[in-house]
C-alpha cells in the first residue's frame, strides 16, 4: 500500500477510499469481508465507498471481487504524457535496448518514490519486477540514486524521512551515511549502480536527466549481474548509457 503523508488537513473519506483502491490493487481483486478486515472498517460502510467508486468508475465488481475499473488506464495514459522525459526518450531508449540486448527503463520521482514511467527490450531482456505505473523505494534502485544524487541534501533527508531505507536484500543501503556516501560517488561518476539491492543476482546501472538544474528522471539498464559486471560488457553498457541519456537530455531541453 502506497505510504501515507502525515498532512493533518488530509480528509478522511478521501484516504479511505483510496485505502480501499490501494488495497483492490495490491490483492489484484478483494472482497469486502478482506477490504474491512485490513482497514478496520464496517462492511456497510466499505460496501458504500465501493458503490461510489464503481459509480465513478474507478472499480468494477466481478462476482464477489472488486477490481480496478479501466477508468485507471486514462488517468494513467495522460499522467504519462504530462512527463516529458517520457515523451521525447522512447526512440533513444529503443536503441539502448537493441544495443545492449537488455532491458531500459525510463523512471522518475514523485512523493520521494521512483515511478516506472517507459521501458523497453533487448533480445536479452531478463524479465524483472518493474512494470510501467510501479512505484518503489528509490535507496535501492540504480535509477533512485542517480535521481537522488541531483536533489539537495535536505530533499533526501525528507525522502528518507518520509519512506526510510527498507532492505530488500542483504546488500541494500540501510543507513543514511551510508546512502550520502553513495550519492557522492554517483555525482562524480556520473552514473549510479544497483548491485543486487532490490533482487539477488539483478544489476542495473542508471543516469540522471537534468535540465536547467531541474532532475526530469533517469534511464537505467537492468540484466542479469554476471552478464553485466564482466568488464568489457560493463563499460561498453554504460558508455551507450551515458550517450543515451546525452541524447535525451538535448531532446528534453527543446520540449
Amino acid at each position: 500500500m502506497t505510504e501515507k503523508s502525515q498532512n493533518r488537513n488530509r480528509v478522511k473519506s478521501i484516504g479511505k477510499a483510496f485505502d480501499i483502491v490501494d488495497i483492490v490493487a495490491d490483492q489484484n481483486g478483494a472482497r469486502v469481508s478482506t477490504i474491512a478486515d485490513d482497514l478496520e472498517m464496517a462492511k456497510s460502510t466499505v460496501h458504500l465507498h465501493l458503490q461510489t467508486l464503481e459509480d465513478e468508475g474507478l472499480l468494477r465488481q466481478e462476482g464477489k471481487e472488486y477490481r480496478l475499473g479501466l477508468r485507471f488506464l486514462d488517468f494513467g495514459y495522460r499522467a504519462r504524457e504530462d512527463q516529458p522525459i517520457s515523451t521525447v526518450a522512447h526512440p533513444e531508449i529503443e536503441e539502448l535496448a537493441a544495443e545492449t540486448g537488455e532491458t531500459v527503463w525510463v523512471v522518475t520521482e514523485e512523493n520521494g518514490q521512483c515511478i516506472y514511467l517507459d521501458s523497453a527490450t533487448g533480445d536479452r531482456a531478463l524479465h524483472t519486477r518493474g512494470r510501467i505505473g510501479r512505484q518503489s523505494h528509490m535507496h535501492y534502485l540504480a535509477a533512485g540514486k542517480a535521481i537522488l544524487a541531483e536533489l539537495p541534501a535536505d530533499r533526501v533527508d525528507a525522502i528518507v524521512d518520509r519512506h526510510g531505507l527498507p532492505a530488500a536484500t542483504d546488500r541494500t543501503i540501510d543507513s543514511r551515511d551510508a546512502l550520502f556516501e553513495t550519492l557522492e560517488r554517483v555525482r562524480d561518476r556520473g552514473y549510479a549502480i544497483n548491485d543486487g539491492e532490490e533482487v539477488d543476482g539483478v544489476y542495473a546501472v542508471a543516469a540522471p536527466i537534468v535540465v536547467d538544474k531541474t532532475v526530469l528522471g533517469a534511464i537505467s539498464v537492468s540484466g542479469p549481474e554476471h552478464r553485466l559486471k564482466r568488464d568489457t560488457v560493463h563499460s561498453t553498457v554504460i558508455e551507450a548509457l551515458l550517450a543515451t541519456a546525452n541524447a535525451v537530455t538535448l531532446k528534453a531541453e527543446q520540449w
